[in-house]
């Protein structure tokens, strides 16, 4: 069951995203805490929807920059049963300042707008809502203008810079399957499907023949609405298809006075028969997997919209448009259910398909699903995987391909982006992504297929990519299936390159098997790729040693328990070995049986490391192999030195309490030393972080945030060093801890004037 809410709540930040405030924080349930995880950004973040599915709860935040939403900037938030969230895909911006307030009308705005697509038709009312668009780190309010557009068609986004009036952007939010469109009836799913071949079929401008009257199939049109009865039109719960007022008046709506819509080929009504039933029966198809919200309203289509050799899905007004060019599309099947497929994207992530990426996966979803409806609706087995036969044979090419696209290609990543052979081409790079989820349909069956990939999508951004949504099918796999699919799936996704080889092993989702004994090489980096993450099946009461060397400057090791969902909560910690320099090692002893997991972290710097996992036969006292035994403060992480620097009987190794104090040390025309003195001492300067604030003064005068050259040192332990270049004017400075391992202490904030 799908359930919206607009504005839930609004995590604040001041400066940042982090924590929830206070006051915020009773409101929200405990996956929320998850959203610790993010990188900081300016700004704020407003609950947009929760979605439910399968006992997976999907929370959907929008960034949110002086009261207004930030384009293009979300947050995904996945939370199978568990206390933590299991995957968070984060699509939000850093910015600099605050968004300048607009000084244009909206009627203004409007009129830019128009003015710019050549004062067009219009289909419906213009809709203009005020934004903020990120533009090389700094926002800039705009007015977000839709028109839906008579002629040409199309709806079209135009960002409209609420300073001056220029048109930022303009952007057809029109999603257009096919590069060729055209219009289909009751073939099921179109007439080269329903005879089985090529042969003796042409389209001969919509007239009929015998090999066309041979195909035809006699079906059922459930669920329309009888509020007009006797007379019944093709306006139903999940479909209402109309034509163009000439062809099936009034209004171009089709209706028989006793439901009769048997109607010929050449009939202008029969690819309003088609729409309907198509549209109708893949919805019906996606409740039967369980999907009670889906797209469950009512679907608009307009058959025989335009004479292009194009159809649409408009994500400005939610309508299907099935063309007319070459053989019309209202008679192919597949050609609607690929649009439908749009629509479908569309209601589960609203505007999907922002980034080039995710644009190539609604068009790969679109092929993919109209090749699995008529898989399991039109059972042979000569079944072929191609995707719009007939559409395609409408072109009259001398020598005809067998459709528009194939679903079963082998096409990866790195044969679909710019400079091959598709260029980046939305519908052909569409090809690597649907030809990923046909494999994985053969191999896990068709329904666990279908649901896997649908269920999937409610962990999407609309700037999502590849590589999300590989996560995403494996999240989804763990969610529905226990994961028992997600070896095979993260294999396949790895080997065509949907899945990112350096942002992954970063997750728990995502986490990579192994099986003892292990020996296992990898790379991390701080900055960029700082986190692995293995899946290792252990026994309760037998022993493991795991040893970790490798070359970054400061590396970390942490065991945590089975059924851990958020690769940072420090309540899953089950062991750590958190010591200074790349090498550590931890010898633990299984309470539980299950697959446990082992995060390989880089602190600091970045190379090369080795991982060995070898079962240990002697389990003793002293578990954590730190040299003392009863009486441990830590007994699960080494801490050797027993340090307790708030006397509270946990050991510094295993304790999140955390303090932070800053100083002035020296103070010059150009420069300050500030000293900040950090408890617990272990803590190494990837745990700390400056912030730096200088008074600006143009409208108003604020803090806003400053980057000047700053030096960080480590003269001993438990103390760091800045020393940051100054110019002239007002500063304010904060020093706060980062390591996720501990609370988030902040120090005093500092004033401070220079020159």
């Amino acid at each position: 069951m799908l359930v919206r809410s607009l504005s839930v709540v609004t995590i604040a930040v001041v400066g940042a995203f982090c924590a929830p405030t206070a006051a915020a924080s009773s409101a929200l349930p405990g996956p929320e805490a998850s959203l610790d995880r993010l990188p900081e950004r300016t700004g704020s973040l407003r609950t947009a929807a929760v979605a439910t599915s399968f006992g997976t709860r999907f929370v959907r935040y929008r960034q949110m920059l002086g009261g207004l939403p930030v384009l293009g900037s979300e947050v995904v938030l996945t939370d199978a049963a568990g206390v933590r969230g299991d995957l968070l895909i984060d699509r939000t911006r850093q910015l600099e300042g605050e968004p300048a307030p607009a000084l244009l009308a909206r009627t203004i705005a409007v009129r830019a707008a128009l003015r710019r697509l050549g004062a067009p038709r219009l289909r419906a009312p213009a809709e203009a809502t005020r934004a903020v668009l990120p533009a090389r780190g700094e926002p800039r309010t705009v007015w977000q203008v839709v028109l839906s557009t008579r002629d040409p068609r199309g709806s079209f986004e135009v960002l409209v810079d609420a300073r001056n009036g220029d048109v930022v952007r303009v952007r057809d939010l029109l999603r257009r399957a096919f590069t060729a469109s055209g219009d289909g009836t009751v073939f099921d799913t179109n007439p080269v499907v329903a005879q089985g071949s090529r042969t003796g079929l042409t389209d001969s401008d919509d007239a009929d023949s015998a090999a066309l009257d041979a195909a035809l199939t006699n079906v059922s049109l459930p669920r329309l609405d009888d509020v007009s009865a006797p007379t019944l039109c093709l306006d139903g719960r999940w479909a209402h298809v109309t034509v163009p007022d000439g062809d099936a008046p009034p209004a171009g709506e089709v209706c028989d006075a006793g439901g009769d819509f048997e109607v010929s080929r050449s009939d202008p009504t029969f690819e309003a028969v088609m729409a309907y039933f198509h549209v109708d029966r893949v919805q019906a198809y996606v409740q039967s997997l369980g999907f009670a919200d889906v797209r469950d309203g009512q679907q608009r289509v307009l058959a025989n919209d335009s004479d292009d050799d194009n159809s649409f899905y408009d994500l400005g007004t939610g309508e299907i448009g099935l063309g007319t060019g070459g053989a019309d599309d209202g008679e192919d099947g597949e050609v609607i259910v690929h649009e439908y497929g749009h629509s479908i994207q569309d209601d589960q992530v609203p505007g999907f398909g922002a980034s080039s990426e995710g644009g190539a996966m609604g068009e790969g979803f679109g092929d993919y699903l109209a090749a699995a409806v008529a898989r399991t609706f039109v059972p042979s087995d000569s079944f072929d995987p191609c995707v719009a036969e007939w559409d395609e044979l409408g072109f009259g090419n001398p020598a005809p391909i067998p459709c528009l696209r194939r679903v079963d290609g082998d096409l990866t990543a790195a044969q679909v982006g710019p400079g091959t052979a598709c260029d980046a081409e939305v519908h052909c790079a569409g090809g690597a992504w649907s030809g990923a989820l046909w494999d994985i349909r053969a191999q896990i069956g068709a329904t666990t297929a279908d649901r896997l990939v649908i269920q999937s999508h409610f962990s999407l951004t609309p700037g999502s990519d590849f590589h999300d949504g590989a996560l995403a099918l494996i999240a989804a796999d763990n969610a529905l299936y226990g994961g028992v699919h997600a070896g095979f799936i993260r294999a396949l996704l790895l080997a065509r390159g949907l899945l990112d080889d350096e942002r992954l092993d970063d997750t728990v989702a995502a986490a990579r098997p192994l099986a003892l004994p292990a020996v296992v090489t990898g790379a991390i980096d701080a900055s960029d790729d700082p986190h692995d993450v293995f899946a290792v099946p252990l026994t309760a009461g037998q022993a493991v040693d795991v040893r970790l060397s490798g070359d970054a400057e400061e590396a970390d090791l942490r065991l945590l328990r089975p059924g851990t969902t958020d690769r940072d909560d420090p309540g899953a910690v089950a062991a750590a070995s958190e010591t200074t320099g790349p090498n550590e090692a931890i010898a633990f002893v299984p309470t539980a049986s299950g697959v446990h997991y082992l995060d390989v972290a880089a602190i600091v710097g970045g190379g090369a490391y080795r991982l060995e996992i070898q079962p240990d036969r002697r389990p003793d006292e002293d578990s954590d192999r730190d040299g003392v035994g009863a009486g441990d403060n830590c007994p699960q992480a080494s801490n050797r030195s027993q340090r307790d620097w708030d006397r509270d009987g946990r050991g510094d190794r295993c304790d999140r309490s955390a303090r932070v104090r800053l100083d002035v040390v020296r103070l010059g025309r150009r420069k300050a030393v500030l000293a900040a003195v950090v408890r617990p001492v272990h803590l190494g300067r990837g745990a700390v972080r400056l912030d730096t604030r200088r008074r600006r003064c143009r409208a108003r005068c604020r803090f806003v945030v400053a980057k000047p050259p700053t030096r960080l040192r480590r003269p001993s332990a438990g103390r760091f060093v800045f020393e940051v270049g100054l110019r002239r004017g007002s500063y304010r400075f904060r020093v706060r801890l980062v390591d996720r391992r501990h609370v988030r202490a902040r120090s005093r904030t500092l004033p401070i004037s220079a020159g």
